[in-house]
């Protein structure tokens, strides 16, 4: 699910109401993994199924992911004690936390927090103005 991404004056100062910076593609909670690189839903479950390569390492740069994939949706006291429960659990408990956690997440998303919504917008600014001084041919 690579994607190439193109930004221009205009749309990295304002986001289209109709996009959620915080879901991906396929409309679902997008995944944050400790290296910092992001994969949508369907994405994540098709290289974790997929069995092509290490899942407890990143698919891009092969760093460790640990147990901790978090889903970056809100922060708060709640997700700080399912990712602390998830951390402690073993492999079996750990995939039935994160099927628990997929399904209470299904019927409705609540929205950003404005500051981690703004953290996350001038993180993905900063990202993609240096992606376009690196690579000016690809992200312009």
């Amino acid at each position: 699910c690579p994607e190439v991404v193109t930004t221009t004056e205009e749309t990295t100062t304002t986001t289209p109401p109709n996009q959620n910076p915080t879901h991906g593609s396929d409309g679902q909670p997008i995944k944050l993994l400790r290296c910092g690189h992001v994969f949508d839903e369907t994405c994540w479950a098709e290289w974790v199924s997929s069995g092509s390569g290490q899942v407890d390492k990143c698919p891009i740069c092969k760093h460790d992911i640990g147990h901790t994939v978090v889903t970056r949706t809100t922060t708060n006291t709640a997700d700080h004690n399912d990712t602390q429960q998830l951390e402690n659990a073993t492999e079996g408990e750990e995939q039935g936390l994160l099927e628990q956690d997929r399904l209470d997440q299904q019927p409705e998303q609540a929205p950003p927090e404005p500051r981690a919504l703004r953290q996350y917008t001038l993180e993905r600014q900063f990202r993609l103005a240096r992606l376009g001084q690196r690579y000016p041919r690809y992200v312009g």
